[in-house]
This record gives structure tokens, sequence and C-alpha cells, in this order.
């Protein structure tokens, strides 16, 4: 303080008094301000410099003071000034910190109001979602009255395994139907027992006692669950009723029945045709059949979810293989091909249901309105809580990504160029499943749903690329599900027109022609029919299979029909008939 003091030495207290305030106006940094005092305290010197008396000289310093005024306001005129005379490289320096403190203050707040928007549910899509599904028909015509109690009756085979004989176990092991399902170490169980010998056509010597009496009791266990099948094959429609729990809420929790007991039923209805077929009594083997092809023909053309449709294709693959298997052991008369045939194409007609996406693109639609809000810049934002839930619900992304959600939301795009992104998928999707997988390789499709999730930015649109599936691969099942149901029609009409003409015709237009069926069978894989040639007193009827080539009908049973894509082998093709084991 004493050095303070020393620095006002000899000036009027009003003077010294009104220079310390001027300084302390000027606010700016400590040279500046030294400077600034330092010029002040030499002008007043200057101006008393000749005069002795005190009171003179308070006279003076008063007079000087007004002289400069206001000290706020000549502490404000002098930091302007300052500022003014900076060196631009300062200036520039200094503009850039400021510009950026204003980004990350705005950054800040921006983040912070968007953390904190909530959603708007303006669409009620799980009401959507039934409206498509629902058809308007009376109620009693709905097999899910019948279908529901299939999966709260039905009884699983037991989980047992068995120790067979070293050549019985040998054969199974290496059996070509059980490909994929049993290593070497693993036990035989009698799930797998059941479900190769069927596929495998083996005799019933193959099965010990002790299996068969399983599998029968297995059966007897079923018959109230398979009474309500039958029941459901005879109603005209399928749907289902919808719903959520107050603690789902969003769409994509919704569960769905068991619908996999419905799927095992259908084997209940395989077995019954086997051992109806192994008893001679060929007419109730097609009918348990046929009830198999009804069922499954109303899932697959119901318009509720994917997998409804899915389950209903695996169901039809079942019921079409158990047919080609009665027509080998059965020795059936012309009467029955035709009968068969005739109840197939009712179930079907000329076009045969291939997978409807409408409904999945709701699911989307629906997850785009509870991790949105809306309106304002973009149509609204994401709320990055809500992405942080979507993500734990479906058990995506590491802890540390979903971290960074929150910094990094304004990264990503509005909710209307979103919504248009998803939108744009699935219609584009809803067009390829419809073409078989030439035609989509023919036109450059084959991998579109991949490419599409590679172009879009990942950062910018986290929706779409967590929540758009690859549907094409369901599309493909579709149209292996149909080539299946073509290649049985073709399989009936060829043995009629041999029972009537002796022979199998050169080639499959004279049954178009002689009216033994309608139209020729397309083959997924080639611009044309499925293959067929006759071979001596038999015929062979296939597809080229998924490396669209013709490779002359060689089948390997390592080679599963629509395997993906570790399983494709070139130079294989998917034999109908005779059928593979």
């Amino acid at each position: 303080m004493a050095g303070k003091q020393d620095i006002f030495e000899g000036l009027p207290t009003n003077a010294a008094d009104y220079i310390r305030l001027v300084v302390r106006k000027v606010k700016y940094s400590r040279k500046v301000r030294r400077d600034v005092q330092a010029e002040l305290i030499n002008h007043f010197q200057e101006a008393l410099r000749d005069c002795t008396d005190d009171k003179e000289r308070e006279t003076i310093a008063l007079a000087v003071i007004s002289q400069f005024g206001d000290a706020k306001l000549l502490g404000k005129l002098i930091r302007r000034g300052k500022k003014r005379c900076r060196p631009l490289w300062k200036k520039a320096i200094i503009r850039s910190f400021q510009t950026a403190g204003l980004i990350i203050l705005a950054v800040v707040l921006v983040t912070v109001s968007m953390n904190f928007g909530s959603p708007t549910i303006s669409v009620d899509y799980l009401s959507e979602l039934n409206k498509i599904a629902r058809p308007m028909v009376a109620e009693e015509d709905n097999a899910w009255i019948h279908l529901s109690k299939v999966i709260e009756l039905y009884v699983d085979l037991p989980s047992k395994t068995y120790e067979t004989p070293d050549e019985q176990q040998s054969t199974s092991r290496t059996s070509p139907s059980q490909r994929g399902v049993l290593l070497d170490d693993e036990p035989l169980t009698l799930k797998t027992v059941a479900h190769n010998y069927w596929k495998s056509k083996s005799d019933r010597s193959s099965l010990t006692p002790e299996q068969w009496a399983s599998i029968e009791s297995w059966l007897a266990d079923n018959e109230p669950t398979w009474e309500h099948f039958v029941a459901a094959s005879n109603k005209k429609h399928y749907w289902l009723e919808y719903s959520l729990t107050e603690e789902d809420g969003w769409l994509i929790d919704m569960s769905l029945p068991e619908l996999n007991k419905i799927r095992h039923t259908s084997l209940v209805g395989i077995w019954k045709s086997v051992i109806a077929l192994n008893n001679g009594q060929t007419d109730q083997a097609i009918e348990h059949c046929l009830t198999i092809a009804k069922a499954s023909a109303l899932m697959q053309k119901a318009k509720g979810t994917l997998i409804e449709q899915l389950v209903g294709m695996a169901i039809a693959n079942r019921a079409a293989r158990q047919m080609l298997n009665i027509i080998i052991e059965g020795d059936l008369t012309g009467e029955q091909l035709a009968r068969v045939q005739k109840q197939r194409l009712e179930l079907y007609g000329q076009s045969y249901p291939l997978v409807d996406v409408e409904t999945e693109k709701l699911y989307f639609m629906d997850t785009v309105q509870r991790c949105y809000t809306k309106g304002g810049p973009g149509g609204g934002h994401l709320i990055p809580r809500q992405l942080e839930a979507l993500l734990s619900n479906i058990e995506s992304g590491d802890d540390w990504q979903r971290t960074l959600i929150p910094a990094a939301c304004l990264l990503f795009a509005g909710r209307d160029e979103t919504e248009s992104t998803g939108i744009l998928f699935y219609t584009r999707t809803a067009e390829i499943v419809k073409l078989s997988p030439y035609q989509q390789r023919k036109q450059g499709l084959r991998d579109w749903p991949g490419e599409f999730t590679v172009g879009i930015s990942q950062v910018r649109h986290p929706l779409p690329a967590i929540m758009i599936p690859s549907l094409t691969l369901a599309g493909d099942f579709a149209y292996l599900s149909k080539a299946n149901h073509e290649a049985l029609m073709t399989v009936l009409a060829l043995k009629r027109y041999r029972l009537d003409e002796g022979e199998y015709p050169e080639t499959l237009q004279e049954l178009v022609d002689a009216d033994y069926m309608t139209a020729l069978p397309d083959d997924p894989y080639a611009e044309g029919p499925l293959k067929y040639e006759r071979r001596g007193d038999d015929f062979i009827l296939y597809s080229f299979g998924e490396d669209f080539e013709d490779s002359g009908g060689h089948y390997d049973r390592r080679k599963r029909w629509g395997g993906k894509t570790t399983q494709h082998m070139p130079g294989v093709d998917h034999i109908f008939w005779p059928p593979q084991e």
C-alpha cells in the first residue's frame, strides 16, 4: 500500500481518487491499467506544476477532471481505444477463442435441451398391425381358435437319449439326413431319431422297440392336440389378435405365442401319415398330409407378422416332403394322384403366397416415434435416453458406445430424414422379395439390402442401421417353398401321365398341353422351369441351385436346399425327384 501511496504523492485527493476510479473502470490487463494510470498522473502533474497553494491546486485538479468527464465513461473509452490498437494477429486469436467459446456454449445448450426432449406417441401402430392382420370375416372362421389350443396342449417328445449298437449308431451318425444335427460325440435323442427316421425313409426295423414305444406314446399324448390341429385346418382364415403389456409399450417388445409348437404338431401329423402308410392305409396317410398342408396355407396367406408366414412355409415344406414319400412308397392310383393335385391346387390356386413385409415397416415406424421428438427442425430430434433404452432392450452396442450417445446427438439425422430412409428401404425391399433369386441376380439386386445398410452412415442414421433386417433371406425361403410345391404338383402330374400313357413325357410342356397341369414349375435359380429329364424308366426333376448353373442333376448329401453362404457348394443341384436323403 505504501508503494501505491507514493505514486499519487503531491496530487490533490480529488485527482488521486479520480485516477483510481478511471483505472478501475478500464477493466483491461494490468499492464494497460498501469500505463493509463501513469499517463493520467503525468497529465495532472503537468497541469499543477506552477501551483503551490493547496486550495488552488484542488481547484485546478477539479477543472482537469471536468475536462476529462465522467470517470466510468472515460474508462470505457480508454478500453475501446486500447482494443482498436491491438495487433491484427492478437485480434485474430482473441476472436477465435471467443467464437470457439460461443460454439461450445451453443453445443452444450442444444445438447442439454435435446437430452430433455420427450417423444410424442401420435400413432397406435399396434392397432394398425391388427387392422392389417384381421380380415373382415366372422370370428368363428379364425383357425387361431384351435391353434391356440394346439399350443396349450402340445406335449413334446421326451428328452431321452439312447445307447445304440455300434453298427446302428455308425449308420445313424453318417446318415445324410442327420448332417448338421448330430456330432460323433453327441447322444442320440428321441427327437433326432424321430425326425431323421422320417426324412431318410427308413423301415421300421431301424428303430428299437423302445424307441417305437416312446413315439407311439408321444402320439397318444398329442391326440387332443392333433384334433385341434385338424379343426384349425378346416377353417377359412387365420389371424392373431396382437397385444402389448403395460410394461412393453414398444411394438418391438411384442411377444408372439409359441408358434414352434404348431410346427412341432405338424410332425405329429407326419408320423400319423408314416404309420398309416406302413399299415397300408394310403388314403389315411394322404389325408394327414393334406391336413398339414391346409393348416400351413392358412398361415402363409395371412397378413400378419413375418415370423408367422415363415412358420407356415416351414410346415408347408414338411407336408410337401411327406407327400413325395407317400408317392414313392404308396403306389398311388390315378384317382388318388388327381385328388391330391386338385386339393393342393385349391389351397394355393395359380399364385403361391410369397412373403409380405408390410407389417415389418410398422415396427420401424413405431420405434421412430418413440425415439424422436415431433416438430421443430428436421421434424424432430433423436432423444439420446430413448436410443440408449432401445440399445439396452435389443442388447445392441457396448456400454462405452452408449455413453457417447448424449454427446453425439447433434450428429443424428432428424425425424423426417430417418423416416424417409426407413420407408425407402421397406418399399424397395417389398418389391425385391417378390422377385426370384434369379431375377434379383439378373437385375443386380442380390446384394442390395447389404449395400443399402453399408451406404448409410451408422452415426447419422442409428435407427435404420439398428432396425433394418435382412428380409431378402425370407424372400428366398418363400421361393424355395414355392418350388417345393410346384415340384410336387409336377411329380403328381407326371405320375398321372405315366398311368394313362404308359411312359413319362419327353418334356414338361406335354403335361400342360394335355391338361395334367396348368403351368410349368418355375426354377427360382434359373430363367425358366425346373429341369426335367427322362432317365430309363424313371425321371429326374431338379433346380439349378444357388450357383445358378445347371450341373446335370449332380447331388451332394452335404448340400442343404437354400443353405446359407457358408454351405454354398458350386456344381451341385437340388433334386426334387427322385427324393434324396
